[in-house]
């Protein structure tokens, strides 16, 4: 198989509306509190709080959300600063002429900020109750928990290539990276990324807590796509590396999990 190469556009945009990005972010608060409750009962108000404080002063937009949030609606004074952070965050003065459940172009930078920075706000506000590496350490945890759950055998892919081309596809809707992919003697997968939209956006933040949200799952992840896979990786842009060195392998062909050399990498273009 030759060699797969991913490219982005600056200002790529995706379909959606604003309704719809309200709903994800607020869907995805309300799971973080629902586990919250469930493992740390004694402190959600504390948690609560630094959510509230992290978000900030911002500004206030008469838009109302009815979708149901049983968690969230719990806490007024949250719900509402979560719906005006989003609207924030996704610079909202560009799309507020149309009506928010309207299907519109929205730039990915936007959208990708929005979704990562709403999760760092929240994720982060666990240092109210807990140090910075328990904190990371409880985010991985819970998000490989996410990953896992979502195993399911119908969705295998078989080969390495049937992986490529997925992601391929994947990458190049949402427009995050520039990389290349090559399958090599049919047992593993070289996948170099050099530049991340995700690490782009989250540069100016705790890079523990973007590589807990964004980049820990990867290796669970790997086993979403086939039980068989493993995925080996040392480096990250997350945390400030030069490139990401993802190397998949399909046990089922060879056991040998050896990451391939930092000079393979240096060449691999």
């Amino acid at each position: 198989m030759e060699k797969t190469v991913f490219t982005f556009q600056e200002n790529a945009t995706i379909k959606t509306s604003i309704k719809d990005v309200l709903n994800t972010c607020l869907t995805s608060l309300d799971g973080f509190l629902k586990r919250s409750i469930e493992d740390l009962p004694d402190s959600i108000n504390l948690i609560i709080d630094k959510i509230i404080s992290q978000f900030g002063n911002i500004e206030e937009k008469e838009i109302s959300i009815d979708s149901d949030y049983p968690l969230l609606k719990k806490y007024p004074k949250l719900f509402k600063k979560s719906i005006n952070m989003v609207l924030s965050l996704i610079n909202y003065e560009k799309y507020n002429q149309y009506p928010i459940e309207e299907q519109i172009e929205v730039e990915v930078s936007d959208l990708l900020r929005t979704y990562g920075q709403f999760e760092y706000y929240y994720s982060s506000s666990l240092i109210a109750i807990m140090s910075r590496e328990e904190a990371i350490k409880y985010i991985e945890t819970q998000e490989a928990k996410k990953v896992i759950s979502r195993r399911d055998s119908s969705n295998y892919f078989n080969t390495l290539e049937d992986l490529v081309k997925y992601l391929k596809t994947t990458i190049d809707f949402w427009q995050t990276q520039e990389a290349i992919a090559e399958v090599i003697n049919g047992a593993k997968m070289a996948f170099k990324i050099k530049k991340c939209r995700w690490a782009d956006l989250l540069k100016d933040l705790d890079s523990g807590f973007g590589y807990a949200m964004l980049c820990s799952t990867d290796f669970e992840q790997a086993k979403n796509y086939n039980i068989a896979y493993r995925l080996t990786r040392k480096k990250t842009l997350m945390e400030g590396d030069e490139y990401c060195d993802f190397c998949y392998h399909d046990t089922r062909e060879n056991k040998d999990l050896t990451h391939p050399s930092e000079i393979f990498w240096n060449n691999f273009e």
